[in-house]
């Protein structure tokens, strides 16, 4: 059986003017994720990741820690399908138009910027109403979204050697799409996934040519087990 490794990006800047970038310590969480492939895993055979900077930037420093323990860097491939929902384009889009008699939906819009908690909320609310919108087409519908997700899982282990082992960089949303398709749950799944997904958390998952099967969904046990090792405070975050 050959292996995928579907990692989460490491934190980002959330609040900040510039999300699309690591933060200090999601550039830590990518050296200790190649630091944890590098030794408890064989050869990694690709690496891949989407078109964001997080995702980019969390696979080039998980590759550089890969050269470092392993002498060998495996070429790092972009793929725009690994790319995350257009999240704050259908906050814009759908939150205006959602029934709001208490006012609760207004109050967490104004304080999503700096509350994590208040943002999650609004994001529940318009990705479980984005699903339900399939004749919609900006930016991008729940069908086109999940057919790219099927698409590209099965691109990946359908270009994976016999045996081998890839690394994949991606968000949560497409990560909870993959995970909700192969596990065959409908599509009602998904938004639970999303939710749970943590910052540089790992998902195995298990293929032949045939088949794909889920072995281990957003693992993070590495990150408190190599942090705590060096005396350093928590390294789990969700945004």
């Amino acid at each position: 059986m050959a292996s995928i490794y579907l990692i989460r990006h490491a934190q980002a800047s959330f609040g900040s003017d510039d999300y699309d970038r690591l933060s200090p310590l999601g550039i830590q969480q990518a050296r200790i994720a190649g630091e944890y492939l590098g030794t408890a895993i064989g050869p990694i055979t690709r690496i891949i990741a989407g078109p964001l900077r997080r995702q980019r930037d969390t696979a080039t420093v998980i590759a550089a820690e890969l050269h470092e323990r392993r002498g060998a860097r495996p070429r790092l491939e972009t793929d725009p399908r690994l790319d995350e929902l257009r999240i704050d384009e259908h906050i814009a889009r759908i939150a205006p138009t959602l029934a709001d008699p208490s006012g609760e939906i207004a109050a967490d819009l104004a304080a999503a910027k700096s509350s994590s908690r208040s943002y999650q909320k609004v994001i529940r609310r318009v990705f479980t109403h984005w699903q339900r919108l399939s004749h919609e087409s900006e930016p991008e519908t729940w069908p086109a979204f999940a057919a790219r997700a099927r698409e590209v899982i099965a691109d990946i282990a359908g270009g994976s050697v016999r045996g081998g082992i890839t690394v994949a960089v991606s968000s949560g949303g497409l990560i909870a799409a993959i995970t909700q398709h192969v596990l065959g749950l409908p599509d009602s799944a998904a938004y639970g996934f999303f939710e749970a997904m943590k910052n540089c958390s790992i998902t195995h998952f298990l293929h032949s040519r045939e088949r794909i099967s889920l072995s281990s969904f957003n693992d993070t046990t590495y990150l408190a087990a190599l942090g705590t090792g060096r005396g350093a405070m928590s390294l789990i975050t969700y945004r």
